[in-house]
């Protein structure tokens, strides 16, 4: 019984690893904290990662602060999180959904995807 129970307390916690980790990754992205996000991901995922936010990051100041302003309109949101083969590999969905600005309505499904997140490090984003 005392196995079960450590069995399922590090599977939680393995979970709840995974979910963090996405939802840091997620939110210092639309944050536009790119330095931030890059260090939530594995080191194999991260050299991907700042090459696909080089030219955001060499943008003129009006245009990055457009860009920063429309994103802050965004919110991720995890869908569900699914551990794969007992390893400490998860699938996590998200949606990326918008905020109106003139409620606080928010129109789900804007954007749905998938992070493989490793040991609570994003590695893949599957779209």
């Amino acid at each position: 019984m005392a196995l079960a129970l450590c069995a399922a307390v590090s599977c939680t916690n393995k979970s709840e690893v995974a979910q963090n980790g996405a939802q840091s990754f997620l939110d210092a992205f639309l944050a536009n904290d790119f330095n931030t996000a890059a260090a939530c991901c594995t080191e194999g995922f991260q050299e991907e990662f700042n090459a696909a936010t080089e030219s955001y990051r060499n943008l003129d100041g009006p245009i990055k602060a457009l860009l920063q302003e429309e994103c802050s309109r965004y919110k991720a949101e995890i869908t569900s999180l699914r551990r794969v083969n007992e390893s400490d590999t998860f699938l996590v969905n998200y949606n990326i959904v918008h905020i109106a600005a003139d409620s606080l309505q928010m129109k789900k499904g804007t954007i749905n995807s998938t992070l493989v997140v490793v040991e609570g490090k994003v590695d893949k984003i599957n779209r």
